[in-house]
């Protein structure tokens, strides 16, 4: 399938999604369009005059960036957890 034209309202999800922490891949998968055009839309070179869900414009600002690769951080740590604990009752 090839590559579709993002709409504003599409952009205005996928702000959304990279907001709330979703992989770039896997949006970019969801909208049909390449990796690229996802990370140029999030560090504000297309798309920057459309806000982000705390209202700011331009590219992701740092402080969230640092926000999403913590919060993904301890997702891991709480998956690795409950995996072992899995394995161990499973013993």
């Amino acid at each position: 399938m090839p590559p579709r034209k993002l709409k504003q309202l599409d952009v205005l999800a996928i702000k959304r999604r990279i907001w709330n922490g979703e992989t770039r891949e896997e949006i970019a998968q969801d909208f049909t369009v390449g990796l690229m055009q996802i990370c140029l839309i999030g560090a504000g070179y297309r798309w920057p005059e459309i806000a982000w869900p705390d209202g700011s414009i331009g590219a992701l600002s740092e402080s969230r960036k640092i926000q999403i690769r913590q919060a993904r951080a301890r997702a891991k740590k709480h998956l690795r957890a409950a995996v072992r604990k899995e394995l161990r009752s499973s013993d």
